[in-house]
C-alpha cells in the first residue's frame, strides 16, 4: 500500500503509521518507505496540483496484511491521501472525485474517448463508477 500525502503533513502522518506499527503491529519486518514528489498537472496523478510525500507499506504477501493496511489507510485517509494506482486500497469513484481536483476533466476525456468502456476492466469500471457491461444488458 502507498499513498501521497500532502508535503507538510508528511512527517506527522509518517509518525503516525509509526505509532500504529508500535502499538498494534510490533510483528511487522518491512521498512517503510518515504519518498517527495514535485507537484505535477497530470489528472490522476497522486501528486496533481501539491508537493506530496509518498509513504509505503509492504507485508510478505503469505502473512496478513488487512487489518494492519486497513488502520493505515484510515490515517492515510485523515491526512488527505492519494492511493498509489498500482497498490491496494479500498477507495472508489465518490472517494477520488473528492480527492483528486481534476476528476471531472478526466471522467469527461474518457468518456469522449472511450464512450463505451471497451478499454476498462472490472476493476476500472469500480473506480470510474460505471456499471459492468453485464449489468446493463
Amino acid at each position: 500500500m502507498e499513498y501521497a500525502v500532502p508535503y507538510a503533513a508528511g512527517p506527522e502522518c509518517f509518525c503516525a503509521i509509526r505509532d500504529l506499527i508500535l502499538k498494534r503491529y510490533p510483528q511487522l519486518t518491512w521498512p517503510l518507505e518515504y519518498r517527495t514528489q514535485r507537484a505535477d498537472a497530470l489528472f490522476l496523478s497522486p501528486a496533481c496540483g501539491r508537493d506530496v510525500v509518498t509513504i509505503s507499506l509492504h507485508e510478505a504477501p503469505d502473512r496478513p496484511y488487512h487489518a494492519f493496511f486497513t488502520d493505515a489507510e484510515g490515517i492515510f485517509r485523515t491526512f488527505d491521501g492519494r492511493p498509489h494506482w498500482g497498490k491496494l486500497h479500498t477507495l472508489r469513484a465518490g472517494d477520488f472525485e473528492q480527492l483528486y481536483p481534476q476528476w471531472a476533466r478526466f471522467q469527461t476525456a474518457r468518456e469522449q474517448l472511450d464512450p463505451s468502456g471497451l478499454f476498462l476492466n472490472p476493476y476500472l469500471r469500480t473506480i470510474f463508477g460505471m456499471r459492468d457491461k453485464s449489468d446493463r444488458e
